[in-house]
């Protein structure tokens, strides 16, 4: 997705400090707690990824991550990737 945007990782670690998850667990979460973070970026969310953050389903690390900061008062964002009339159905105008 970054470089549909004109961002590459190197470009971002230039402005940003970037984590990147590579474990099956939640490692990166308990970074949470020790001030590490001021925002959560889920990129490319999917419809499902979006109303389980809305509800409160946390089955997955990106999801679970975004409520864990959430108890934390860290901001979060939510980047949705969906096609142009992907959700729209074929009746309406």
């Amino acid at each position: 997705m970054l470089p549909l945007y004109g961002w590459s990782v190197p470009k971002l670690r230039e402005h940003f400090k970037v984590i990147r998850g590579n474990t099956p667990s939640s490692v990166p979460i308990g970074m949470l707690y020790s001030g590490e973070y001021h925002t959560v970026v889920i990129a490319s969310a999917t419809s499902n990824t979006v109303a389980k953050c809305a509800f409160g389903i946390s089955d997955t690390l990106p999801i679970n991550l975004y409520a864990q900061a959430g108890k934390q008062c860290v901001s979060g964002i939510v980047f949705v990737c969906m096609r142009y009339g992907a959700g729209r159905h074929h009746a309406s105008p």
